[in-house]
């Protein structure tokens, strides 16, 4: 019975879209001409839901030739559930098949207490949450993958012609502080400069040197010790005065390409300079953020809202650590 009515339903829902000639995109756009056909008694059903799944479900199957079935957010949708439940571990030898299993069971197996998942699929995200972060409001730490935001404020600025890509930034930065970044003179005289482009590209010749001299690639980070996070300006950073590692021009500028997070720190330094913003922060909340709707992003910490980090079989942190995102700092 529940099957026949459900066919009727059908049958009378793409009647209706038909005649009134409906050319929605998107399931928002089908579920606003649902609410309006509620008017129409033509169709008698009990809530506005049971409609809204009809739609989607005239959508999925192209039953509605003059809807376009491409609907960003049933992408996203059918991403995250392959995603969720298609989870295949690490291949420690070759030629081996290894079962998928969904989130909750890797969670459960590794000692994970909770996780987000957000999925990208035709520019339309969709996240969910499992376990014991439940909490929408729940931020987690970006890491390097804020090195994109950085790139595209700068970016923007090159547009705008504020910057240019292959202008000698130590003019921009300061003498003073360039002194600190060239202890050995790299870029005097006529030898090659260090370029915006060079700092975009990793090339630019700059090193991240621990107590010891050794290199990395990024910062350890700052210990946040209850809900307060002391941390570092940009410009005690870049000029050595703190324990996470100092920032060094080690070789020629345009020699070769080092991954470092060194670069992105001067790119953000650069930003601040030659929009005169008071901090990193506030010019990519008006030049990137602001604009592409980015509401809950930020390169401060927001205290109560971040996530805890886990480290290998789902040992949590005995003390939340800060990571370059927070401040003016991406890893």
């Amino acid at each position: 019975m529940n099957d026949i009515r459900k066919k009727d339903d059908l049958s009378k829902i793409e009647e209706l879209l038909t005649k009134a000639q409906v050319g929605t995109k998107t399931v928002g756009e089908l579920r606003n001409q649902l609410k309006l056909l509620t008017d129409v008694k033509t169709v008698k059903m009990s809530t506005i839901d049971r409609m809204e799944m009809i739609g989607e479900e005239l959508l999925m199957q192209k039953r509605v030739k003059t809807v376009n079935t491409e609907d960003p957010f049933l992408e996203s949708k059918r991403k995250l559930s392959q995603v969720e439940n298609g989870i295949i571990p690490f291949l420690d030898r070759p030629g081996s098949s290894p079962e998928a299993s969904s989130i909750p069971e890797r969670m459960e197996k590794n000692g994970v207490m909770g996780l987000s998942l957000t999925v990208l699929k035709g520019g339309q995200p969709i996240s969910k949450s499992y376990g014991e972060l439940q909490n929408p409001q729940t931020l987690i730490q970006a890491a390097s993958i804020s090195k994109t935001a950085t790139a595209l404020t700068v970016l923007s600025l090159v547009d705008q012609g504020i910057l240019k890509l292959d202008e000698d930034v130590q003019p921009l930065l300061g003498d003073d502080l360039w002194k600190i970044l060239d202890p050995d003179h790299i870029t005097e005289g006529e030898n090659p400069k260090v370029t915006v482009r060079m700092l975009l590209c990793h090339t630019a010749g700059f090193a991240i040197l621990d107590e010891d001299g050794d290199s990395r690639t990024g910062f350890d980070g700052y210990k946040q010790t209850g809900e307060r996070v002391e941390l570092p300006t940009l410009d005690e950073i870049l000029r050595g005065k703190t324990k996470s590692g100092v920032i060094k021009l080690v070789r020629p500028p345009g020699m070769e390409a080092d991954y470092s997070g060194g670069h992105t720190l001067l790119l953000q330094a650069l930003v601040e300079k030659v929009t005169g913003k008071k901090s990193f922060e506030v010019a990519v909340k008006e030049i990137l953020f602001d604009k592409l709707g980015m509401e809950d992003s930020f390169f401060t910490p927001q205290e109560g809202r971040m996530a805890t980090g886990y480290q290998d079989e789902g040992r949590q942190f005995l003390e939340n650590t800060i990571s370059s995102l927070s401040k003016q700092q991406p890893d």
